[in-house]
């Protein structure tokens, strides 16, 4: 035990001794390593001061440059009140240089200072009728130089109340500026003017500028400026950017290779009124060949989409096993049209012979008491019918009166007296309707154009206007036919190459907000116009409508286009309600 003791003692002294030795080593060499640590510290601190100074030195001019042209550019800029900025503004730079816009296309096709001879009115015109994405019907206008360039689309969105209008310009098919704006009925505006509610400028498919009016007000945004706008209005600029630039591309991809169509329409019914169902309906050509055929439906219409060509001519034959056929002659179906209206026609069943002392009176349709006498007329068999067999003749009397007894059917009268243009006018006959008055113009002089509007019942007032290009002149009837008088007429002495919009509108229900009033596609209405080479043609009201503004046609350069619009809605300061 006492060995054990021992030897344990022994070993105590030997452990202690070692920790000893290994604690005295221990601070030998932190003492080394403090000092060189201190020292490498003290050589790092000189370099990084020596590194500095090398540093600002270098960098000092630099700054100076900096500040100044700070302070220069601080001078420039315009102050912006403390209480107008709602939120720190974010410098933002475009992606790509926009560029500087340049006017390449606007000013030299609207020609703004003298519209009357702008270069637009003389370039080629077509149309095409499509639906978009939201089930809205849009018209496209497609303007074109005579190499077939495109410079100019316009097209125009049924929104219910309203018709969105936007015009595309482009430079070799890159877009260049864009007109927006919005009608209740689409009439000519001034296109520079605040008319005008959006005006987009592009340059390298950039947005350069953007004016908007509101109320007479303009409210301007450029790239160059973005910077100073808030991050919710550098959002909306690069959106609208976005959106106009697809919309652009989207139309010039689906307007500018237009193969163009124009919808031929009307009602065929019995000659007391009954629509014919499945009715048989074609367009021959000149040839006698049948182009298109089509049945009506169950309320006897029917509705031909026909390839636009200026060189042919149709006639369009109703035909019914047990009644009388029925032409209408002289359908066109040009470039530019947008829809043919056809008059309704009424067919007449073979084994009724019965006829009718029918009444036809002809007045001057500028003065409605100058009677037209002693003039030839002839009668023929169809609707606008200029030649082919006469069945019967005859001669106006002193009160330019004649009473033919026909039996029912379509008819076209041509009437031919000195002084006047010749005149065709296309009538039905039906137990329900055997008399009408017809109206005759003066002759017509080199570059005049004359639109005679005429109807045989309610609405008692209608009224004719006719804007020309950019608005710069609205033409009115010379007298205001209200009650026995039912003719008005428009007169357009040097017409040149101006553009000619032409509005036809029911004032009886437009005074009294009865905007779905069927008067004026019940009435008969339709609109003869004339040239120097004598009428161009009769254009009949769209059957079955509701609406109080209709309108027939427009020329361009002297070329006559058949739009046929329908309009319920006018807006709240229309110019259709006022005389």
């Amino acid at each position: 035990m006492t060995d054990i003791n021992k030897e344990h003692n022994h070993s105590e002294k030997d452990k202690e001794k070692a920790h000893n030795k290994r604690v005295k080593e221990e601070k030998s060499f932190t003492i080394v390593a403090v000092i060189l640590y201190s020292v490498f510290l003290m050589i790092l601190v000189v370099a990084s001061y020596v590194g500095v100074r090398i540093f600002i030195k270098n960098s000092k001019a630099k700054q100076e440059a900096a500040a100044l042209a700070a302070a220069e550019q601080a001078k420039e800029d315009q102050v912006i009140e403390e209480e107008q900025i709602e939120e720190p503004v974010e410098e933002v730079e475009p992606e790509t240089e926009a560029g500087e816009w340049k006017d390449v296309v606007f000013s030299r096709l609207e020609n703004p200072k003298d519209p009357k001879n702008a270069l637009i009115n003389t370039y080629n015109f077509t149309r095409m009728v499509s639906e978009n994405d939201s089930g809205h019907a849009m018209d496209y206008a497609v303007y074109s130089d005579d190499s077939g360039l495109v410079e100019k689309i316009t097209t125009t969105e049924n929104c219910g109340d309203l018709f969105e209008i936007i015009d595309y310009y482009f430079d070799n098919g890159n877009i260049n500026y864009i007109a927006q704006y919005s009608e209740a009925v689409d009439i000519p505006i001034d296109v520079s003017t605040a008319a005008v509610e959006s005006r987009y400028y592009f340059a390298n498919d950039k947005l350069v500028r953007y004016i908007y009016c509101e109320e007479g007000k303009a409210y301007e945004y450029s790239i160059e400026d973005i910077k100073d706008y808030s991050d919710g209005t550098v959002d909306q600029y690069y959106y609208m950017e976005e959106m106009m630039l697809e919309k652009a591309k989207a139309t010039w991809d689906t307007a500018k290779d237009v193969n163009s169509t124009v919808t031929v329409e009307g009602y065929v019914l019995d000659e007391y009124n009954q629509a014919l169902k499945e009715n048989k309906v074609t367009l021959i050509d000149a040839d006698g060949n049948v182009s298109y055929e089509t049945k009506t439906d169950g309320d006897g219409k029917y509705s031909i989409e026909v390839k636009a060509d200026d060189s042919k001519e149709y006639t369009l034959r109703a035909e019914r096993n047990t009644l009388i056929d029925v032409n209408v002659y002289g359908i066109k179906a040009k470039n530019g049209d947008k829809k043919i209206s056809v008059p309704t026609i009424y067919m007449a069943y073979s084994d009724v012979e019965m006829p009718y002392n029918y009444q036809l009176f002809i007045k001057d349709a500028d003065d409605a008491n100058i009677a037209i006498t002693d003039a030839d007329i002839k009668f023929r068999n169809g609707l606008n019918a200029r030649e082919g067999d006469v069945f019967l003749s005859g001669n106006l009397g002193e009160f330019g009166y004649i009473s033919p007894q026909l039996r029912s059917g379509s008819y076209t009268a041509e009437v031919i007296k000195d002084g006047y243009e010749t005149l065709y006018i296309n009538f039905v006959v039906k137990p329900d309707h055997i008399g009408t008055v017809a109206y005759a113009v003066k002759d017509v002089a080199e570059d005049e154009f004359k639109a005679v509007i005429n109807w045989e019942a309610n609405p008692l007032d209608i009224d004719i206007r006719c804007f020309s290009s950019s608005a710069a002149n609205i033409l009115r009837s010379n007298a205001d036919s209200v009650g026995s008088t039912t003719a008005e007429v428009i007169d357009i002495k040097d017409a040149g190459s101006d553009a000619y919009y032409f509005y036809v509108s029911d004032f009886t229900n437009t005074a009294i907000d009865n905007y779905m009033a069927y008067g004026l596609t019940d009435c008969n209405a339709q609109l003869a116009l004339y040239d120097k080479d004598g009428l161009v043609y009769t254009y009949p009201v769209p059957a079955a409508h509701a609406g109080v503004v209709w309108k027939p046609l427009e020329i361009r350069n002297g070329k006559v286009y058949v739009v046929n619009d329908y309009y319920t809605s006018i807006g709240t300061d229309s110019i259709f309600k006022k005389k």
